[in-house]
């Protein structure tokens, strides 16, 4: 198979986009303290060279939906597990905080008949599921986390808690945010017992 866009065999792809997630890691575990600056700029370059990969392939994938046969009918939704950071709070990677370069992450979705627009709203991952079931009609009877998003869509208020719920349960750190504040709660270094946090 050969990429539409480089003209590269995937398996050649992969294979060097295998070797810059081993250079990322590697940097990222370094205990080299000497130029701090020069180090995150270089961890920086390797996490846009995977954006690369990534926009490489959802190129592919839009040029299918070029078909009006297929965009008609199909919902494309995009999304993020978790953002990136860079040493903004004395760390690389996803593993450790709750700040929002790890929580504001992309949502994009594609429905056939809408016209784009932006949303601000605080949203969940866990709000996709029921969206979906939403968009194609589909009845949910059985209790789900998270809320269809689709009464945002109209310009309406998001129907449902209005605020987001993230944990790091290893390190027992959990934070709860709505569009104007956010509490982040470390427990870390207290008692043992960690906090259950429900959905209503």
């Amino acid at each position: 198979i050969q990429d539409d866009v480089t003209g590269r065999p995937d398996e050649l792809q992969n294979d060097a986009f295998s070797s810059v997630y081993e250079s990322y890691t590697r940097h990222i575990y370094s205990d080299d303290k000497g130029d701090e600056r020069k180090r995150v700029n270089f961890v920086r370059m390797l996490y846009d060279s995977k954006i690369l990969s990534t926009d490489l392939q959802l190129s592919r994938l839009f040029k299918v939906l070029r078909d009006p046969n297929i965009s008609r009918k199909t919902i494309v939704i995009l999304l993020s597990d978790h953002g990136e950071e860079f040493m903004e709070h004395g760390s690389f990677s996803h593993s450790r905080h709750l700040y929002n370069e790890l929580l504001h992450t992309p949502l994009f979705v594609k429905m056939p008949g809408l016209s784009p627009k932006k949303i601000s709203e605080v949203t969940q991952n866990i709000d996709v599921y029921p969206t979906i079931l939403d968009a194609i009609g589909v009845s949910n009877t059985f209790p789900i986390q998270g809320n269809s998003l689709m009464p945002l869509i109209p310009g309406g208020k998001k129907s449902g808690y209005g605020y987001a719920i993230s944990s790091k349960d290893y390190f027992q750190k959990f934070s709860i945010q709505n569009n104007d504040w956010k509490l982040i709660a470390d427990f870390s270094a207290g008692p043992k017992a960690i906090p259950s946090l429900r959905l209503g």
